[in-house]
């Protein structure tokens, strides 16, 4: 390995990692009226954690039962080996949220902090 594809990958990862923590910070944020406003589970309806949760198991299914339709690699994986460092890290923040998976998870977390009861700690956040 290429000593500045090690750099250039652990910046990626770095951007990953703060797409997914925006991401997630975006939803408790949307999530946190839910919260103050209905005081139990049973009030939530639409907000219930059921509704993000059953897409990601579809969600999965469906990339089950399509995982072999294509076997080459993009075109656009080509020229990610040759990303500085920089772009790496804007194009792991990037692609953190536009994916449809992570974008359910995140989802789903943002429910559960936005919308959860943490005693002391949830007065903190």
């Amino acid at each position: 390995m290429h000593p500045g594809h090690r750099r250039a990958s652990l910046v990626f990862l770095g951007g990953w990692l703060l797409g997914l923590a925006a991401l997630t910070a975006a939803f408790v944020a949307a999530f946190r009226p839910a919260r103050r406003t209905a005081r139990g589970a049973a009030n939530l309806g639409v907000l219930d954690a059921r509704g993000p949760r059953s897409a990601l198991i579809m969600f999965g299914i469906f990339r089950l039962l399509t995982r072999h339709r294509q076997t080459d690699p993009p075109r656009w994986m080509s020229s990610v080996r040759e990303l500085t460092p920089i772009r790496a890290g804007l194009v792991g923040a990037v692609l953190a949220p536009i994916r449809p998976e992570v974008l359910i998870v995140c989802a789903t977390a943002g429910l559960a902090i936005g919308t959860g009861d943490f005693g002391d700690a949830g007065r903190l956040a």
